[in-house]
């Protein structure tokens, strides 16, 4: 199983890689793929995948894209 998590921010990208490292470790049968993009790619990526149906299985969020 193979699981997508997508974030914004590159400066926390090598934190989100070893704990995806660390948790495939400890469960060898799933597998996270981190991806990084920048702020607005983020977000155009996002919407487009929930209008697709294709987006990340876990993303992280921020409170300036909700009204």
């Amino acid at each position: 199983t193979t699981l997508s998590y997508g974030l914004w921010d590159a400066n926390q990208a090598p934190a989100y890689q070893q704990c995806a490292a660390d948790f495939h470790k400890a469960n060898p049968k799933i597998t996270v793929k981190v991806e990084q993009l920048g702020w607005d790619d983020y977000w155009s990526k996002i919407t487009t995948g929930f209008v697709s149906g294709d987006n990340y299985d876990v993303f992280t969020s921020h409170l300036s894209q909700f009204p």
